[in-house]
């Protein structure tokens, strides 16, 4: 059977470098795969990869989820017409390392290969790449963001911390020096991009000085959205048998402060937006009152960033003359302009100013 197979390839002369699957390979879905949608139905989440090559020392990624596997371009973008077709107008592309992505497959710059014919999808509206890491990001790449309309103005790209001590124990590539350039470049290339990431409080040997100096980094660079994450040990990884572990009380107060700090940040971002005009993707009725709609302009990512509240009524309401419903009410999936008439620290207030499309 299977091992007297095995072992005669093995066996076999000139045959040394052959690579044999003792087990089977690693499931990765591809379009033809059943696949069941919840939530929204003019939304949907495509997974591009999965597994890691990377060697973060705090992730387990890569022992759970094995190397990098890419699905192939066809493939991915055979499924984006096909949810095209079911009325999707947004598709959010994940992966564990999205940046990385089709290097398996021996792409050069896969990703932007895959953005450049997602893109040709026509009923598709907006293109949301997600975990993007901080290397490897080209010119092409983000010349691609400013000049394609359907890709959103939107980049989540998780920092992890900007000490250079922190980052290399993490096995992080790069520096601070590097980090600020990047971000500097992104900012310089993709005018009014909205800029998403994430750090990690309280990782082995975080010293208060290299706590204070992430605290000052995320006061200065003034971000859209910052999500902070506590270290935990994961069995496996390199970061286990680190010393100088930080108690948990000091790691929540580290957490705290940074997202005090960078609920100041939001809230001043959202109060500039006052008095613009965005399109937004409505969602439905919000469910904080049925009395209003959600939506989102492209800034905002699906379930982890705010909403814009829209309020149908017109904006001469008076005593006299009292809201009334707009007779050309957006339904979910369809796209309005929005006047933005109030905020808050991560919600955007606005009332519709032209008929939905």
């Amino acid at each position: 059977g299977k091992i007297a197979e095995i072992c005669r390839d093995l066996l076999a002369p000139k045959k040394r470098h052959r690579r044999l699957w003792i087990s089977q390979p690693p499931y990765l879905y591809d379009e033809l795969a059943p696949r069941l949608r919840l939530g929204k139905q003019h939304s949907a989440y495509v997974k591009i990869a999965e597994g890691c090559n990377r060697n973060c020392t705090f992730c387990a990624i890569p022992l759970m989820r094995g190397k990098q596997r890419s699905r192939p371009v066809e493939s991915i973008v055979a499924e984006a017409r096909q949810l095209a077709a079911e009325g999707v107008k947004e598709i959010n592309l994940i992966s564990q390392d999205t940046i990385n992505y089709g290097v398996d497959l021996g792409l050069r710059q896969g990703l932007v290969q895959l953005l450049r014919e997602l893109v040709k999808v026509e009923t598709l509206r907006w293109i949301r790449p997600f975990y993007l890491y901080p290397q490897q990001v080209t010119d092409d790449l983000l010349d691609l963001y400013a000049g394609e309309e359907k890709i959103t103005k939107y980049i989540d790209m998780p920092l992890q911390h900007i000490n250079d001590r922190m980052l290399k124990r993490m096995h992080r590539l790069g520096d601070r020096a590097a980090i600020e350039s990047l971000v500097d470049r992104i900012r310089t290339r993709i005018p009014m991009v909205s800029f998403r990431t994430a750090f990690i409080v309280g990782f082995p040997g975080e010293t208060d000085a290299a706590y204070d100096e992430l605290r000052d980094y995320v006061e200065r660079a003034e971000f859209d959205r910052v999500a902070v994450f506590l270290y935990s040990d994961e069995e496996g990884t390199g970061a286990v048998g680190l010393d100088d572990k930080v108690e948990r009380d000091v790691m929540d107060e580290r957490r705290n402060e940074i997202l005090s700090v960078q609920e100041s940040i939001s809230a001043a971002k959202g109060r500039a937006k006052v008095g613009s005009i965005l399109e937004v993707l409505v969602d439905g009725r919000s469910e904080e009152t049925e009395h209003v709609l959600e939506g989102r302009h492209e800034g905002l990512a699906p379930e982890i960033d705010g909403v814009v509240y829209i309020d149908e009524g017109p904006s001469d309401t008076t005593p006299q003359r009292p809201a009334r419903r707009n007779v050309s009410s957006p339904t979910p999936g369809e796209f309005c302009k929005v006047e933005i008439t109030d905020a808050a620290a991560f919600d955007l207030v606005g009332r519709i100013v032209t008929a939905p499309v």
